[in-house]
């Protein structure tokens, strides 16, 4: 299986994530796991950690490719990524957005034009 192990800090370093970004298979593609615990109400207890609003997936339990005992979160993604430089990228979208949802609310679609602007995404 192919793989990648980064730690990525948000343009404000408000946020490092820890990803691994695994091929899964021809099928399924690549997909950027995150390996570490985000608090999401770090500036605000009304920030939802709910999948809906913060574009994570949750492995089948059948479908550990990780670690058997645990289901770690991935990022949300609507097709299939075939290349490892575009997970990297989609990943990195993925936590300035999040940073960014962290600190003001609001939903990844409200929040993308915005960050696009900026120049940050």
């Amino acid at each position: 299986m192919k793989y990648e192990h980064v730690f990525y800090t948000t343009k404000y370093d408000n946020l490092r994530i820890e990803f691994l970004f695994l091929h899964i298979s021809q099928e399924v593609g690549w997909r950027a796991y995150i390996l570490n615990d985000i608090n999401y109400k770090r500036c605000s207890v009304l920030r939802s950690a709910d999948w809906r609003f913060t574009h994570r997936l949750f492995e089948a339990d059948d479908r550990r490719y990780i670690d058997k005992t645990r289901s770690y979160p991935f990022v949300c993604w609507t097709s299939v990524v075939r290349d490892l430089e575009i997970i990297r990228n989609v990943a990195a979208v993925w936590a300035e957005l999040t940073a960014y949802y962290i600190r003001n609310g609001g939903t990844f679609a409200e929040n993308q034009p915005k960050l696009a602007k900026q120049g940050i995404i």
